[in-house]
């Protein structure tokens, strides 16, 4: 399949307290068709809702307020990831080690993880890293959290913790 086979589908993330924005809203990802009401997600989803990357969800038509949009209603199957938010500190305009160290931790989740990577923000990303290799991630990222590389990192929504909250 090609990008172009990539439809949005739409999950309900409700308010946290956490987060600046108050009250439900949707966050929408990409997802290719592979059955009848069945989509694989093609992107890491960045709010707290479960979800990983390669997940096969169950979809059903017409979320309100969006006519015919395609709405998660369930995990089919688990698509073996774990989804991680990553979260850097600030980079000044004299900060080339940390733009250097930012950049040769992003490359490990990307090569020796064999993870996947998506932008969220300036100093936020989403890295999904295969399950077989989540030990080796938090360890990569305990130590990038000690160098301070990483500000924090967390699975939060994805059924398991948090490092950094209380630096």
């Amino acid at each position: 399949m090609s990008s172009a086979d990539l439809v949005k589908v739409h999950v309900r993330v409700p308010s946290n307290p956490r987060w600046e924005f108050q009250g439900e809203r949707l966050e929408s990802l990409w997802a290719r068709p592979v059955g009848p009401g069945l989509y694989q997600l093609d992107n890491i989803p960045s709010a707290d809702h479960q979800l990983n990357y390669l997940d096969v969800v169950r979809v059903k038509e017409g979320v309100s307020g969006h006519g015919d949009a395609l709405e998660v209603i369930g995990i089919h199957n688990r698509g073996g990831q774990t989804t991680f938010d990553l979260h850097f500190p600030e980079l000044g305009i004299f900060a080339m080690g940390k733009k250097r160290a930012r950049r040769a931790l992003l490359d490990t989740v990307k090569g020796d993880l064999n993870g996947t990577l998506e932008r969220f923000g300036d100093d936020w990303y989403g890295a999904s890293i295969p399950k077989e290799r989540k030990r080796d991630a938090i360890e990569l990222f305990d130590h990038a959290l000690q160098s301070d590389v990483l500000t924090m990192f967390g699975t939060s929504g994805h059924g398991d913790r948090w490092s950094g909250m209380d630096r």
